[in-house]
């Protein structure tokens, strides 16, 4: 609480001060909180002299005004919307992965994970100075599918050797490892790195395979090193403007369904979580594996909106 001291204005000197605190105005919040008649007239000051003193106060001690126009203006030309090369999900998401947001995609083996985060990193990639750190859990990471998923997006063959360099691929197979990589990210992001200054997205496949063996049961640290990831995940996207993208398995829950693993300490962790199934149709000729898609959380979009999707190249 700041006291008032002579010095902040001309008219706010030692004499009028000691009159002031004569009355028990001592501090600033004092001097504000009453209205300018009143101090004029406990203190026989001119309505000059208190408007004086009040604008001093309020230009020294007061935080800015700020319109909320000027506001969302400012957040919305730092935002950025990464398409996912498949529209029907971008559709889903009202255009795509947003930065700083963690978008998560939940889903059985063999349900499209590994293959729609491929495809978002060829999308991503294939747009100038847009680039990608894919950290791998496992071995599911393909350079050979990511290749075809560029070319099947519409890349002329010149500029595949200019996207692909656009990607990097760091494996973790366990969850140190894979807090040592978020942690030294920032830093890399601020130093003369020209991949990490442009750097958009960040894909973790999968959480889940270095969360789940350190929870449950006797093993207390697992969920505190989880806590680590979580946190340390958001604290990148907010901070650094890009987005996230996850992947998690399921169990089976209570009322015979599926849902995400990891648990209810998890569950905030996510901006958006995405459930993916597998559904097969017959096709004239052959058999289409269609996928389902449906947001089970969200902030920005109502639950439960559902879609159905194919995976380019299948």
């Amino acid at each position: 609480m700041s006291i008032l001291c002579p010095g902040t204005c001309s008219e706010l000197s030692t004499d009028n001060i000691n009159i002031l605190r004569s009355v028990g105005i001592r501090t600033v919040v004092d001097f504000l909180a009453h209205s300018p008649d009143q101090i004029a007239n406990k203190c026989s000051f001119s309505h000059t002299v208190v408007s004086a003193i009040r604008r001093a106060l309020l230009a020294q001690h007061a935080s800015l005004v700020v319109s909320g126009s000027n506001i969302y203006h400012q957040v919305s030309q730092k935002l950025t919307i990464l398409h996912t090369g498949i529209q029907s999900i971008d559709n889903l998401l009202s255009g795509g992965l947003l930065s700083t947001e963690l978008t998560e995609l939940a889903g059985a083996s063999a349900a499209g994970k590994t293959q729609l985060c491929l495809a978002v990193a060829a999308r991503t990639s294939l747009v100038p100075k847009h680039c990608v750190l894919y950290i791998s859990t496992g071995a599911d990471f393909s350079s050979e599918r990511l290749r075809e998923l560029m070319i099947l997006s519409g890349s002329p063959q010149k500029n595949l050797s200019e996207a692909l360099e656009q990607v990097k691929c760091i494996h973790a197979f366990d969850v140190f490892r894979l807090l040592e990589v978020l942690h030294n990210l920032p830093a890399l992001i601020h130093n003369d790195s020209v991949f990490y200054a442009h750097l958009k997205l960040v894909i973790v496949d999968s959480i889940a395979a270095v969360i789940a063996p350190i929870i449950g049961g006797k093993q207390i640290e697992g969920h505190g090193l989880m806590m680590q990831v979580a946190r340390k995940l958001k604290e990148i996207v907010v901070e650094e403007n890009i987005a996230a993208l996850v992947t998690n398995r399921v169990v089976q829950s209570d009322r015979n369904s599926i849902k995400p693993a990891l648990g209810a300490s998890w569950l905030h962790v996510p901006h958006t979580r995405i459930l993916l199934t597998n559904q097969r149709e017959d096709g004239t000729d052959h058999s289409i594996l269609i996928r389902k898609a449906t947001i089970i959380k969200s902030i920005r979009q109502p639950i439960n909106l559902t879609t159905r999707f194919v995976l380019p190249g299948n």
